[in-house]
């Protein structure tokens, strides 16, 4: 699971265990670099009525306390804002005791409650209720919220805005954190509202300290793009907030994203933004376009207020549906209500969320244009004459339109109606014709773009593929169609489709770039890897590099026939050219190849000191396929420096007993001349562990003879017990055929992975890539060796494994078997032993999908001497 993101990093007011009730109650998280809370931080006693227990948090707007009321005998909440370093503190005092005075008339079951409001010798403060509960980004923490539970969420926090837009309140700052939810004894839940025109309280200029910086961190994700504009706010605004939070609590990710607060922001104001359909296809259309609708670009595009939006929600949860919208009177008020937004460029023709009939908007009256900001409107007044000339001139060519329209009755059906009955079909043909009509609807990007994208993904064929690639090589698609277009090449791969979007990789920046790389990702094969790397010297963010090197992952995971080296080669040309940070990227990369070649690449950055041998050090974990000259160059290090010693031998120990081209006593060997190095307990332990992974009576020899060292003992006697454990499984080939039945297999798994099941006398659940399987053997005599795996697999995806024996190894398909309980062999490779001795065969994963099994495996067929 990926890191918090950066819109956790805020002030928000969550619950959290208090150090003296035990019990979760509202307080306000501070970062890592603040400063720790005191008792002398905060006074005693607030207006003699209020006694302060404790600080519970602390932001860069002010202080909040757990506080007793000793009136009413209860805890409470107090919040003391800050006076400004500069400005007129009395009148921001003021304001706070007015704006608290409103907020306070709002007893409403959503919103938190304001008890009473004061002043002391410190300034003023604002008394609320205690809340016990968890604030919502908590709740989404553990996944995505089902329909049922998010439209609780929303029936809940609109009826609170609605109470609150009675009055003329503006939030300003909602988010996942200021939504608290309360479990209440009948199992159910209630949302509060909390800091509810908090931002009003501050609206002069306050001191940029670094809780500020966490703060606009915390709510960059929901704000509108009116807040970065710096233009009026209004109930649109709030609605944007919650619109964003839906999304969040219906995906677990922020509608507008990026690696930075410039980035979020420009997301916003250009709207970059992948339709919830796509996102969540499991939910209702009506539901998916509610929400991108509270999110539109325009203010004007968006629910006048919390009640518009709420009526419209209940209507379609309640199976009543929603009125056609009628044509625009311009003699009376009017609300323009318009479905999912484009931004400003958006169509003129507007629908409701879901809605199929569109209705062309004739005007607006003078009421429904007050409602815009006042930095919206301009130009000068019209004269009513150009209306009438106008209206005049739609009555003259209305007799020929209605002849028009009733000569065009037989006609075919238009390119628009044909769309529209692909769109209303629950399953649309998988046909050419139908392909053009969605591509063509995506590619204009209008209200019915996301869905055609969705209905799109249902389709497949090799030619579907080039279509798609032909379509957007046109580069006439633009904003959000061609973003669609870009994740449909990704559902839809192609090799016409993978060189479109290395080209939009490369020449493109910003969302569209962004979603280039992402579609490779997910589409790019082992022949893409050389000028996906050439596209890292041009990602000038971390970022971007980082998209760069997830598509050239998902290259390497593809074309299970493709040999180690094919894709270690243009890697290992990348490394050469790229800085310290990316090397550690590349050699992660390296490592799984299983390319022997790529150990000369490590070997030279384990031998540089600095950050080069560091981030060298930090990819040792992944690479499965060590080679000798790694332990050589980690053991040579270590005799040679003091401040990287340790760290180095725990490198040398961990790749050690990984080393195919050793046998045991190799092994054994190898590290006697590493125990002259092992002086604390850590390495010692990491030593044994070394040992104790070779069954040869070379290493049992060793135990013994450590034994008698005292600071040595245990150590040894834990190496000589695991060593015994894998003797007793060793199997001894004679010349021919010899079977290496699983049960003998030593198993290398996490928890629940890849375990030995006696009924079908197999390995079996093998889905971590990081699992795998070994046979311990003592052939007696050099020679060649043939290998075939007796395995099962009813998947047909792509995937391979991995046999390394005595230095060398192969990769091979998986067989596909009609059901995992027919097993048939898979030809393993053929290898040579250099010398007699307890050798290891291992058995990896190559190419395989995290969470979809590998294989079954029964035995290997080990042919010695032919």
């Amino acid at each position: 699971m990926r890191s918090a993101p950066p819109y956790k990093r805020e002030y928000i007011c969550r619950p959290g265990p208090s150090p003296v009730t035990k019990q979760r109650h509202f307080l306000c998280r501070r970062p890592l670099h603040s400063a720790p809370l005191r008792p002398d931080h905060f006074p005693a006693r607030m207006s003699q009525r209020y006694v302060v227990k404790e600080k519970i948090g602390q932001g860069g707007l002010g202080d909040v306390y757990l506080a007793t009321d000793t009136q009413l005998d209860r805890d409470v909440a107090v919040k003391r804002v800050r006076p400004p370093e500069t400005g007129n503190a009395e009148a921001l005092h003021q304001d706070l005791i007015r704006e608290a005075r409103t907020l306070s008339s709002l007893q409403h079951p959503n919103i938190v409650t304001i008890y009473d409001v004061g002043t002391d010798e410190q300034g003023p403060f604002v008394v609320m209720e205690f809340l016990k509960g968890e604030t919502l980004d908590q709740v989404v923490d553990r996944g995505p919220l089902p329909a049922e539970d998010f439209r609780e969420v929303v029936i809940q926090s609109l009826e609170g805005m609605i109470a609150a837009q009675a009055l003329g309140l503006v939030h300003r700052d909602l988010k996942p954190g200021n939504l608290m939810v309360i479990w209440l004894a009948s199992g159910k839940f209630q949302i509060k509202i909390l800091d509810f025109g908090l931002a009003k309280f501050s609206v002069t200029a306050t001191r940029q300290t670094e809780d500020q910086e966490d703060g606009i961190m915390g709510t960059i994700y929901f704000m509108a793009p009116e807040q970065f504009e710096r233009l009026p706010l209004d109930a649109r605004t709030d609605m944007y907030s919650l619109g964003c939070i839906f999304y969040q609590i219906l995906t677990s990710k922020a509608p507008f994203d990026g690696q930075t607060g410039p980035e979020v922001m420009v997301s916003h104001l250009q709207h970059h933004v992948v339709h919830l359909v796509q996102a969540r296809p499991d939910l209702p259309i009506w539901m998916a376009d509610w929400v991108m609708w509270l999110i539109s670009r325009d203010m004007d595009d968006r629910p006048p207020d919390a009640r518009t939006a709420l009526e419209y929600f209940r209507s379609q949860t309640s199976g009543i549906k929603n009125p056609t919208p009628q044509p625009v009177v311009p003699a009376g008020p009017v609300v323009r209500i318009v479905g999912r937004g484009t931004g400003p460029g958006g169509s003129a023709t507007q629908r409701l969320p879901g809605g199929k009939a569109t209705q062309q908007l004739q005007g607006t009256s003078a009421a429904a244009r007050s409602s815009r900001p006042a930095a919206r409107r301009t130009g000068r007044k019209k004269s009513n004459t150009g209306l009438w000339i106008i209206l005049i001139i739609l009555a003259a060519a209305g007799g020929a339109l209605v002849w028009y329209l009733s000569q065009s009755k037989t006609a075919a059906p238009s390119s628009a109606q044909a769309l529209q009955a692909v769109l209303d079909s629950p399953s649309p043909a998988n046909t050419p014709e139908n392909w053009t009509l969605l591509l063509q609807a995506i590619r204009e990007g209008g209200a019915d773009a996301a869905k055609a994208a969705t209905l799109l993904k249902t389709m497949s064929g090799p030619p579907l593929g080039a279509a798609v690639a032909g379509e957007l090589s046109t580069g006439s698609a633009t904003g959000p169609g061609r973003l669609l277009l870009i994740q449909a090449v990704a559902d839809h791969p192609s090799p016409e489709g993978r060189t479109q979007l290395l080209r939009i990789a490369g020449a493109e920046s910003g969302a569209v770039r962004t979603a280039a790389l992402e579609a490779l990702s997910k589409a790019a094969e082992a022949a893409d890897l050389p000028p996906l790397l050439r596209l890292l010297p041009k990602a000038a963010s971390p970022g971007d590099r980082k998209l760069v090197l997830q598509a050239a992952a998902g290259a390497m995971n593809r074309n299970a026939g493709v040999p180690g080296t094919d894709r270690a080669k243009p890697l290992m040309e990348a490394l050469g050219q790229a800085d310290t940070p990316m090397k550690a990227e590349l050699l992660r990369l390296l490592a799984v190849t299983g390319d022997p070649a790529a150990a000369t690449a490590l070997d030279t950055e384990l031998a540089t000191p600095g950050d080069r041998r560091t981030n060298a050090l930090a990819t040792l974990p992944v690479w499965e396929s060590p080679q000798p000259s790694t332990a050589e160059t980690l053991l040579t290090a270590a005799s040679s420096s003091s401040s990287d010693q340790e760290a180095l031998l725990d490198g040398f120990l961990l790749l050690a007993p990984r080393i195919s081209a050793w046998n045991g006593g190799d092994l054994t060997s190898s590290l006697r001349k590493a125990a002259p190095l092992v002086s604390s307990a850590k390495n010692r332990g990491s030593f044994a562990t070394a040992l104790g992974s070779s069954a040869a009576p070379e290493a049992a020899s060793y135990a013994r003879e450590l034994a008698a060292a005292p600071a040595w003992a245990a150590p040894a006697e834990q190496a000589a017990k695991a060593i015994a454990a894998l003797q007793s499984n060793v199997v001894t080939p004679t010349p021919g055929e010899n079977t290496l039945e699983a049960a003998k297999a030593v198993i290398l798994a996490a928890d629940q992975d890849a375990y030995y099941s006696a009924t079908s006398r197999s390995v079996s659940n093998w889905k971590n890539p990081q699992s795998r399987l070994a046979w311990d053997l003592n052939i007696p005599q050099a020679g060649a060796v043939e290998i075939r795996v007796l395995q099962s697999s009813s998947l047909r995806t792509a995937r391979s494994f991995r046999i390394r024996l005595a230095g060398s190894q192969t990769e091979t398909p998986v067989r596909f078997t009609p059901s995992n309980e027919d097993f048939l062999p898979a030809e393993g490779g053929k290898f040579q032993i250099p010398r007699p001795g307890t050798w290891r065969l291992w058995l990896e994963p190559a190419l395989m999908e995290a969470g979809q099994p590998l294989m079954n495996v029964r035995s290997i067929f080990m042919t010695l001497g032919q």
